[in-house]
């Protein structure tokens, strides 16, 4: 990738963890935007031992802000809890 500085806003990807509060407030408002045209997000958070402890309350808003479902799940478990949950939602679907 050369000539693209990861760091420069607006031509590349910025990593920051933690996430800055425009950071945040960006991804949340991506979600909203989502919601308005009809998408509904399914956020995955993976929860671990050394998972941050904002984790989940994010996960839970990002889902609330694009009128989605959480789920919180140990890698382990994400297989799992995936096939579960489509077999739920194609089941509620008839």
């Amino acid at each position: 990738m050369e000539g693209l500085d990861p760091s420069v806003d607006g031509e590349g990807l910025v990593l920051a963890y933690p996430p800055t509060p425009e950071i945040l407030d960006a991804t949340l408002a991506e979600a909203r935007r989502c919601a308005g045209e009809g998408i509904a997000l399914g956020v995955f958070g993976l929860v671990g031992e050394f998972s941050a402890p904002e984790l989940g309350p994010f996960v839970e808003r990002l889902a609330k802000a694009g009128r989605g479902q959480s789920v919180l799940v140990a890698a382990r478990h994400l297989a799992p809890e995936m096939v579960q949950r489509f077999s739920r939602m194609r089941n509620a679907r008839g």
